[in-house]
């Protein structure tokens, strides 16, 4: 009788000890489990937001408003060799200003062209679909009654 209870406490104990929460797993690596699924899952959120940022390779053109000629023609071409940007002042240019740079994106998700020379204008574009919006230097949309003109479609 006595070596029934003694062999009954006994399974009531490896079965309580065995029952505490860690399952197959060693008690003390559950914390570092969970640790190291939150860093994957923080890892794969990171690539999911750099995927959806991926630089809409392509060619995009579209005339934007000038106040003293019948408009500019613009025409970006974004390569993962390098990006070119031309303009062309219809009406008194020839041939168009065509200035090499890098496309990326800024801390807000807009498309950033920045030109090889620092003397160059960086401009700044919203991806909408299949074409880019050209914003103001400062990230906002242009407004008013012309801002429908400042769109580069993708060809």
């Amino acid at each position: 009788m006595k070596k029934l209870l003694v062999l009954a406490i006994a399974a009531v104990t490896l079965l309580a000890y065995g029952c505490n929460g860690c399952g197959s797993q060693s008690c003390g690596s559950n914390a570092a489990d969970e640790a190291a699924k939150a860093d994957s899952l923080a890892a794969a959120e990171a690539a999911a937001a750099a995927n959806a940022m991926q630089i809409p390779y392509g060619t995009y053109m579209g005339t934007f408003p000038c106040a003293d000629c019948p408009g500019i023609d613009v025409v970006l071409v974004l390569s993962p060799d390098g990006s070119t940007l031309s303009t062309l002042y219809k009406e008194r240019d020839t041939q168009p200003t065509v200035v090499a740079g890098t496309a990326g994106f800024d801390a807000h998700g807009n498309l950033v062209f920045t030109p090889s020379d620092s003397n160059e204008e960086v401009s700044l574009y919203a991806v909408e679909g299949n074409a880019l919006r050209r914003l103001s230097a400062d990230g906002s949309p242009v407004v008013g009654e012309l801002a429908q003109s400042y769109v580069l479609v993708r060809q």
